[in-house]
């Protein structure tokens, strides 16, 4: 047991815990629990008290005879608790996202060294225990669960947010599990990776995006918040911006699986049951009602979205109607491409056709100008951008005239004076993430393509183009099938 006094207002205790996946060629399998170890920092009348496994867990995999793959769980808990009133949170964090063992190599100088290698990489998307179990795209692929039941990636850009206690507690426990599955391919051998586990008495308070029409009427002008999206546990950064409306100041980064389900309650899902907004966009509505009154809209994606190392024209079609998506290249950092990237609002993040973003299995029902796509994939009190030449249009162009962009906020082009600095740097952080057309990734660092939930036609949709030397906000359009980046704003 250890004290320590320090002064901060803001408190927090990090630890380390290192995963060790032991893979046997044929054994019994087995979960290695360590005795719990405690950790108690007495700051200034504010006491956190961290209880934990101490710095190992394994996870012990068997081959049965005649099986090719083998699949395990094991939890892991942390308590928490502090006689602070306005509570804590817990996060985790890892520093890289695989698995690896070391190996030992001797030159013919008879120098050694201790590469990582065979690395096993983190799911893409949400996973089901069972579909985790069953599916051929978990095989050598490890994730977390807070539930036990829906796993997910870790994010290796931003904390991941276990749990967030809004007063004091004794204490507060939450389980971690962790699953991996691997095959035969994979040697014998141990395979480890760090993670990061940080609580924090006294937090400044946390928000999340589900809760966007409590909290955005309470910020001030200008004033830049981080957001939770319970979907993944994934933060954003949000701007109170000076159109009076709160928009997100990252890309969206949520990873489609056809493995989760996406409802009303968590995502921008509003219509159901007219003009084929039903089973053939993927929908399914909680009651029989027609329109799906007091019930709870869901919708299972038609694909998953493509991992970074998969982008081709096999895995990316060109298809008008139907949703595609692709995770980007980990850690991009488009606007600033030879320096590194230590700054979130800059990672280009994940790129997704209009389908994609307007959360539809099929849009062909989408065809007339100036139609606004009912849904979208951002979360629940959010939605896309409308581009159009409407009531309530011209969003994107309102946004960048308010803060010195452009000189117009309709349907003008053409930045103002220092206008491309504007738009790059804070408060808004574009991203010239460039586009995916065909499977393959064009004009990385150069342009800017921003989805609006606008309709010019059975083909097109409005969306926000820039580079270094010109701005369109409003009545530019493409081909629906085109990957671009989604920044929402609150509805």
């Amino acid at each position: 047991m250890s004290k320590h006094k320090v002064h901060y207002g803001l408190v927090s205790i990090i630890t380390t815990l290192i995963i060790s996946l032991v893979v046997f060629a044929l054994s019994n399998l087995s979960i290695n629990k360590a005795s719990a170890t405690d950790f108690t920092l007495d700051i200034t009348d504010t006491l956190i008290e961290l209880s934990l496994l101490s710095s190992t867990i394994s996870l012990d995999l068997e081959f049965t005879n005649g099986s090719n793959t083998a699949f395990t769980t094991a939890d892991y808990n942390v308590a928490v608790g502090t006689n602070n009133t306005t509570g804590y949170y817990l996060s985790m964090s890892t520093n890289t996202n695989q698995l690896t063992r070391t190996a030992s190599i001797t030159d013919n100088n008879n120098n050694t060294t201790t590469p990582t290698i065979d690395p096993i990489p983190l799911v893409s998307g949400g996973y089901t225990i069972d579909s985790f179990k069953n599916s051929n795209d978990t095989i050598n692929k490890w994730g977390y669960s807070v539930d036990d039941t829906n796993f997910y990636p870790m994010d290796d850009t931003r904390n991941t947010i276990l749990n967030y206690n809004r007063s004091s507690i004794n204490k507060d426990t939450t389980t971690i599990t962790f699953a991996t599955k691997v095959d035969t391919t994979k040697p014998s051998g141990t395979y480890t990776t760090n993670i990061n586990f940080t609580v924090v008495a006294n937090p400044t308070p946390l928000y999340y995006m589900q809760e966007v029409s409590t909290w955005c009427p309470t910020l001030t002008t200008d004033q830049t918040i981080e957001a939770i999206d319970t979907r993944d546990y994934k933060t954003y950064y949000v701007l109170k911006a000076r159109d009076n409306n709160c928009w997100m100041t990252e890309n969206l980064d949520l990873d489609l699986s056809t493995n989760q389900i996406l409802t009303s309650e968590d995502t921008d899902l509003n219509l159901y049951g007219s003009m084929g907004y039903d089973n053939n966009n993927g929908y399914n509505c909680s009651n029989s009602s027609n329109n799906c009154e007091n019930g709870t809209i869901s919708w299972i994606p038609e694909r998953s979205i493509i991992p970074s190392d998969s982008l081709n024209s096999t895995t990316w079609q060109n298809d008008n109607n139907n949703p595609y998506s692709w995770q980007g290249i980990e850690g991009e950092c488009p606007n600033n491409p030879n320096a590194s990237c230590n700054d979130r609002h800059s990672y280009a993040n994940n790129y997704y056709n209009w389908s994609a973003a307007i959360a539809s299995n099929n849009s062909s029902s989408y065809t007339a100008n100036n139609t606004i796509a009912a849904n979208s994939i951002c979360p629940a009190g959010w939605r896309l951008p409308n581009a159009a030449s409407m009531t309530g249009g011209y969003e994107f162009s309102k946004l960048l005239y308010e803060y010195g962009v452009t000189n117009n906020n309709t349907n003008g082009t053409g930045y103002a004076s220092g206008g491309f600095s504007r738009i790059i740097n804070t408060p808004l952080w574009f991203v010239r993430s460039g586009a995916v057309n065909g499977g393959t990734l064009y004009n990385l660092s150069d342009g800017g393509y921003y989805w609006s939930s606008a309709v010019i036609s059975s083909s097109y949709a409005y969306y926000l183009y820039f580079n270094s030397g010109y701005v369109n906000p409003a009545y530019n359009y493409s081909y629906r099938r085109i990957g671009f980046s989604v920044r929402c704003t609150a509805r």
